[in-house]
């Protein structure tokens, strides 16, 4: 029994892969059950399209969740080649209400009433697969009703480098993410080993590349309850 034991612990050495599970798990775990919960990103979208145009996205926004789907979210990008001028995305819950406004050199506005796990829901989409997949969770009302718990499922973990980030020691967390449509993500995040913080991430599917950074975490801090006044409807 002793040497089966021993034969076990030589060709099966999932270790690193439980390792690298319980931290992911820990860091999405802050994050989706903060009291609130505040952070700052910037990164950049690096995408081919089927005629082969090359198209670099650069943005930055905030993110602020509140109890009870008190929620606030701003973004600024800025698309090269193609475009000029900057795409300003915002989503404002009060709890009860919520609007998404994208501005260009037009605004479109889309209106309804909160969905009860949107604030889970956001949270959870910002732990697996950052901001942007966050924002994109508040564009419509369909998407702000997915659920939370099954919106891109994380599996075959595995630990990647000890790096610094910001003068903070950070392991390396390599996972995949699935889509409803069966696509799949490769993500590596770089978690604060101390706070369990997702301070940089980098994720690649089929013709796109991204990475992002993200600083300012504040969790369980109270909120002006004013940054989440849902804007007057404009005619």
């Amino acid at each position: 029994m002793k040497l089966l034991a021993l034969f076990a612990a030589i060709l099966l050495p999932p270790q690193e892969k439980n390792e690298a599970e319980e931290l992911y798990k820990k860091m999405e775990e802050k994050i989706v059950n903060a009291k609130t919960f505040q952070v700052k990103c910037r990164g950049k979208l690096a995408s081919g399209n089927v005629d082969l145009i090359g198209r670099d996205t650069l943005w930055s926004g905030q993110l602020i969740v509140d109890e009870e789907n008190r929620i606030r979210l701003d973004m600024e990008e800025e698309t090269r080649p193609i475009f000029d001028g900057k795409t300003v995305k915002s989503f404002t819950s009060n709890g009860s209400k919520a609007v998404f406004v994208k501005a260009t050199t037009e605004r479109k506005e889309v209106r309804f009433d909160t969905p009860p796990t949107v604030g889970r829901l956001i949270r959870a989409r910002f732990a697996r697969f950052g901001f942007r997949s966050a924002i994109g969770s508040s564009e419509t009302e369909a998407n702000a009703k997915e659920d939370p718990g099954s919106e891109f499922p994380a599996s075959d973990f595995k630990l990647g480098r000890k790096e610094t980030v910001r003068d903070r020691e950070c392991q390396a967390v390599e996972y995949t993410l699935t889509r409803k449509d069966k696509r799949t993500s490769s993500v590596t995040v770089w978690i604060d080993v101390a706070t369990f913080e997702p301070l940089k991430r980098m994720t690649i599917t089929v013709n796109s590349g991204s990475g992002e950074t993200c600083a300012e975490f504040k969790f369980d801090e109270k909120i002006d309850a004013a940054k989440f006044e849902v804007p007057k409807e404009t005619r």
